[in-house]
C-alpha cells in the first residue's frame, strides 16, 4: 500500500517587493531591503522590542531602556489621533531588523545559523523568478538571475518569511508602529482602506548569504543595539526656529510669520508697506538663540514666538487631543485677535466627548481659521510690535547706523549668516567652503567689499549693542511691562484723581484673569458691536499703549543715557546704588539671565511709564510732588494706582521679589518696610531725572 506524501503547511508573511540595497562605507557592510507594507500587514506581520522574546531577561543599558520602552500615552492621545484626524497623513520609513526566534536572545549570536533545521515558505508561483535564495525561515526571489550582490540584477524581486521562526522587530519608529496596530484594532474605515495604506519599510537581515560583513566578531543582537540606539540617537526633531518658520498649522506660529518680512529687500520698504511688516534683515531667522547681543539683529524669531505668545496670552498645544488647553489658546486668541472662534471652540467641544481625534484649526474656504489669525493679527499686533522694535531708541539708534552703513544689502544679510555658521564649524567643512566661495564673489562683484571692511562694519553695530536693550533678559522685561501697561485702559487714566473709577475692575491682589492676559471688560469692551468696528477700537487701543510705552522709555533713556547699562547707579539721599540689583542684575553685578529676573524687571520698566502718565494727567502743566504720587501709590483706590500699587507689591512684599534680593544682597535680613523702601527710592529717582 502507497503512504501518502504529506506537505507541510508552512506559515508564511504575505510576499513583500523589494529593493535591495546596502551601506558598504566602511569594514562592515549592512544589507537591507527597502520595501512597502499595508497598515494591516504592518499591524499583523510586525513586532515591537517590547514583545522581542526573553527581552526582559537582557540587562538593557539605560539609552537601550530609554529607547526600547513605549510611550503608551503618546501613542494614544497623539499619533492614533493623528491617523483618525482629517488632516494629511504620511510617517517616515520603519527600520524592521528580521531576528530568529528561538528560546532567548542568546540563540540570536549566530543568526540564522546553518546547523538548524529552518522551515523557509515557499513563493507564490515560484517558477516566475530567476532565482530563489533562501536563509534560514526567510525566502528571497528574484526576477533576474544574478551571481553576486553588487550586481543590478541583484536589486529587486520579493521576500517573505515563516512568522513562527522570524522575529520581525521596529529598530527604528516602534511608536508609528505601535500606533499602527492600536489603530488597526478599531479603525472606523473599511479593511480595504487598510490594505489600501502603506508604510515604507527597511528590513535589515545580518546574515552573510544577503551581503552581510563584520569588521569583528560580534553576537548579531549586539550589532542590531549599536544600529537601535544609532538611529534614535541621530534623529532630530526639528529646531523651534524652524518649526516656528515652517510650521503654517500653529497660530503663533503664523503670527511671527505675518511679523517678519518675506526676504532680505535691502531697505527697509517693509515698514512702509500694507500691511508693514518687521524687515527680515532685522530679526535672526537662522540661529537656535535668543540672545541678541551680538549680530546686525534687533531680536530674534524664539524671542518674537515668545512675544507673541505672551502678548496673545495663547499658551502653545504640545497635545492637540488636550481638550481644556486648546480651548484656552482659542479663547485667548478670540479675545486678543477680535475674531469669531466659535466654530472652532464646537469642535473642541464636540471632539472632546468623543477623545478620539486630534484638533486641527479649520482651513476651509468658508472658514480658513488660521488665514483669519495672521490677517487679524497683522491688523491689530503687527504695527505694535513695528513701534516698539523700531522707536525705542537703543533699536533706533541701530537702524540708522545700518542704514547709514549700507548693510541693509542681501549681501551683508548672506556674508553674517555665512560668517557666523563657519565660526562653528570646527573641521572647515562645508560651511567654511560656503564662506570662503561668498567672499570671492564679494571681492569681485559690482560694489567689491572684503573681509576686513564687513567685519568692521559688524564691530561697528556689536559696540552700538553694549547695553541691556539687547539682552534677552531685558527684552523679555520689555514685552512684559508693555503687556502689563495695555491692561490700563482709557477709563483708568481719565479716572486718575477720583476715589471710585471702575473700582469694581479689579480686586487688590493678583487678579489671576490679570496676571494671565488681557482684562476681561477690555475684552468684552472691544468686542461690543460688528467685528469691523470691535477690530478697529482694540487696534486703536493697543497701538495708542504703544505709542505712549515707546515714548516714555525712550524719555528716559534720553534723561538719563546710562540707564540701559547692568551697573548703572542712583544717587537717593546721597548714597549711590545699583538701579537694575534685584531685578536684571545679580549681586556679583552681573546679568541675571533668569525668567525671574525679566519678571521682576518688568515692574521697574513698568513704573517709568505709569509715573509719566500719571504726571500727564494729574499735573500736566507743571511739577507735582512724589510724596503725593506715593501717598495714592499706598492708599488711593482708583484702578491705576491699585495697578502700580501691585506692581510694587510684587518688588517688595516676598524675600524672593526684588527688594528682599537687594537686602540680601547687602547682607540684611528681610524687612517688608524696608524692602518697599528700596522701591520708594528707585521711584522718587525716576521722578527726579525724568522732571515729574
Amino acid at each position: 500500500m502507497n503512504g501518502r506524501r504529506v506537505v507541510e503547511d508552512i506559515p508564511g508573511t504575505p510576499h513583500f517587493d523589494f529593493l535591495y540595497g546596502r551601506y558598504d562605507l566602511s569594514s562592515w557592510v549592512i544589507p537591507y531591503f527597502s520595501t512597502i507594507v499595508s497598515l494591516r500587514d504592518a499591524a499583523d506581520s510586525l513586532r515591537l522590542a517590547a514583545d522581542f522574546p526573553g527581552s526582559d531577561e537582557v540587562q538593557w543599558r539605560l539609552d537601550e531602556l530609554y529607547q526600547r520602552e513605549v510611550d503608551w500615552p503618546r501613542v494614544e492621545r497623539q499619533i492614533v489621533p493623528y491617523l483618525r484626524g482629517a488632516e494629511p497623513q504620511f510617517f517616515n520609513a520603519l527600520t524592521i531588523a528580521l531576528l530568529p526566534i528561538g528560546r532567548s536572545l542568546s540563540d540570536t549570536e549566530h543568526a540564522f545559523a546553518t546547523d538548524r533545521s529552518w522551515r523557509p515558505p515557499r513563493l507564490n508561483e515560484d517558477d516566475r523568478f530567476q532565482r530563489i535564495l533562501t536563509v534560514g525561515p526567510i525566502t528571497c526571489g528574484y526576477w533576474s538571475a544574478w551571481d553576486d550582490f553588487s550586481q543590478a540584477e541583484a536589486r529587486t524581486g520579493q521576500i517573505r518569511w515563516n512568522p513562527e521562526e522570524v522575529f520581525a522587530v521596529a529598530l527604528d519608529g516602534q511608536h508609528r508602529l505601535a500606533a499602527i496596530k492600536q489603530f488597526v484594532k478599531n479603525p472606523g474605515i473599511p479593511d480595504a482602506h487598510l490594505r489600501a495604506t502603506s508604510v515604507p519599510v527597511i528590513f535589515v537581515a545580518l546574515d552573510p548569504r544577503f551581503g552581510y560583513e563584520s569588521a569583528v566578531v560580534k553576537s548579531l543582537v549586539d550589532v542590531l543595539r549599536v544600529i537601535f540606539i544609532d538611529l534614535n540617537k541621530h534623529a532630530k526633531v526639528p529646531t523651534r526656529t524652524r518649526q516656528i518658520l515652517l510650521d503654517d498649522k500653529d497660530p503663533t506660529s503664523v503670527c511671527v510669520r505675518a511679523l517678519v518680512g518675506k526676504t532680505v529687500r535691502g531697505d527697509m520698504t517693509d515698514l512702509e508697506a500694507s500691511p508693514a511688516r518687521l524687515p527680515l534683515a532685522l530679526v535672526d531667522w537662522h540661529t537656535e538663540q535668543a540672545k541678541v547681543d551680538e549680530g546686525p539683529y534687533v531680536i530674534t524669531i524664539l524671542t518674537l514666538d515668545w512675544a507673541i505668545t505672551k502678548l496673545l496670552d495663547a499658551k502653545p498645544v504640545q497635545n492637540f487631543m488636550d481638550y481644556d488647553a486648546i480651548r484656552q489658546q482659542v479663547r485667548a486668541l478670540e479675545l486678543s485677535l477680535k475674531i469669531d472662534m466659535s466654530a472652532a471652540l464646537g469642535r473642541v467641544g464636540d471632539l472632546k466627548e468623543l477623545e478620539l481625534q486630534p484638533f486641527n484649526y479649520a482651513e476651509v474656504p468658508e472658514n480658513n481659521e488660521l488665514a483669519r489669525i495672521g490677517s487679524a493679527f497683522q491688523t491689530i499686533w503687527s504695527p505694535v510690535f513695528i513701534s516698539l522694535l523700531t522707536e525705542f531708541v537703543p533699536y533706533r539708534d541701530l537702524i540708522v547706523l545700518r542704514q547709514t552703513q549700507g548693510t541693509f544689502t542681501l549681501d551683508f544679510s548672506n556674508w553674517y549668516r555665512l560668517y557666523y555658521q563657519q565660526k562653528r564649524d570646527l573641521y572647515e567643512g562645508r560651511a567654511t567652503v560656503e564662506y570662503r566661495q561668498l567672499l570671492g564673489r564679494l571681492k569681485t562683484g559690482v560694489n567689491p567689499v572684503g573681509e576686513g571692511r564687513l567685519r568692521e562694519l559688524q564691530a561697528e553695530i556689536d559696540s552700538l549693542k553694549k547695553n541691556l536693550a539687547y539682552n534677552v533678559v531685558f527684552q523679555r522685561a520689555y514685552f512684559l511691562a508693555f503687556r502689563e501697561w495695555i491692561m490700563v485702559d482709557d477709563a483708568h487714566l481719565d479716572g486718575l484723581g477720583s476715589s471710585n473709577d471702575l473700582a469694581d475692575a479689579f480686586e487688590e491682589g493678583e487678579n489671576e484673569r490679570e496676571v494671565n492676559g488681557l482684562e476681561e471688560h477690555i475684552g468684552e469692551q472691544s468686542m461690543v458691536g460688528d467685528t469691523e468696528r470691535a477690530t478697529g477700537r482694540f487696534a486703536a487701543h493697543v497701538r495708542q499703549r504703544a505709542q505712549e510705552f515707546v515714548g516714555c522709555l525712550n524719555r528716559v533713556v534720553e534723561n538719563v543715557p546710562g540707564i540701559l547699562q547692568v551697573d548703572c547707579l542712583f544717587d537717593d539721599d546721597g548714597e549711590g546704588q545699583r538701579f537694575w540689583l534685584g531685578t536684571l542684575a545679580a549681586a556679583e553685578g552681573v546679568i541675571d539671565f533668569t525668567q525671574g529676573a525679566s519678571l521682576r524687571g518688568r515692574d521697574v520698566i513698568f513704573w517709568v511709564v505709569a509715573m509719566q502718565m500719571y504726571g500727564q494727567r494729574v499735573a500736566p502743566s507743571e511739577k507735582s510732588e512724589f510724596d503725593d504720587f506715593w501717598a495714592e501709590v499706598l492708599d488711593a483706590d482708583n484702578s491705576y494706582m491699585k495697578r502700580v500699587r501691585r506692581s510694587v507689591r510684587r518688588f517688595g512684599d516676598k524675600d524672593a521679589g526684588a527688594g528682599g534680593r537687594i537686602l540680601k544682597a547687602r547682607e540684611e535680613e528681610f524687612d517688608v518696610e524696608a524692602s518697599w523702601e528700596e522701591a520708594r527710592r528707585r521711584m522718587r529717582w525716576l521722578w527726579t531725572v525724568l522732571g515729574l
